[in-house]
């Protein structure tokens, strides 16, 4: 009889253990899923606001073969988001003023990659997100149309309009190598 016992409490544990094994592997395959999503387009969204003059809030779109696309944001309907803003100027023939001939390869080399599940997406920005200068990329895939902020710089920032580029290109450099390396 104690034999009994102790052959059913070995089976037991034997097979919880066996359960717990396997749901310890069940989560971290789960865990370990990834979303990749396909990329039809890109661009390079630059949007200048300065308010404190003349209330200029212009938006540059340059898109991956180089047409630049130029919309005055003090024409926007206030209700309107800042992605179906940017959705309307694609659409917008009129928006167009230009190639741009020598878009930097690293930027089109590191927007064309596969991987985004890591990234954090703003779906509604506003007016709010126009302090003096802000960068975003626009990423259009298959099923969707994503807006993400990648860099801005407000009107306190003292640094010369050359270190702001400079800063900026190696801002938007830094994000694109880390998203590329997730």
């Amino acid at each position: 009889m104690k034999r009994k016992v102790i052959i059913t409490s070995i089976c037991i544990f034997v097979f919880s253990i066996t359960i717990v094994v396997f749901l310890l592997i069940r989560s971290n395959i789960k865990g370990n899923d990834t979303d990749y999503i396909t990329i039809s387009n890109f661009s390079l969204v630059y949007r200048y606001g300065n308010y404190a003059y003349d209330r200029k809030d212009e938006l540059y779109l340059i898109e991956k073969d180089g047409t630049i696309r130029y919309f005055d944001m003090k024409n926007k309907n206030k209700n309107t988001t800042l992605i179906s803003t940017v959705n309307a100027i694609l659409q917008d023939s009129d928006t167009i003023i230009g190639k741009y001939d020598s878009i930097p390869e690293n930027i089109i080399e590191g927007i064309s990659y596969s991987h985004l599940s890591k990234l954090k997406y703003d779906h509604e920005l506003g007016e709010i997100d126009a302090p003096n200068t802000v960068y975003y990329i626009l990423i259009e895939t298959d099923t969707s149309v994503e807006l993400i902020k990648i860099a801005d710089y407000g009107a306190n920032n003292i640094s010369s309009d050359f270190k702001l580029r400079e800063e900026t290109k190696d801002y938007i450099d830094n994000v694109i190598s880390s998203i590329n390396r997730s």
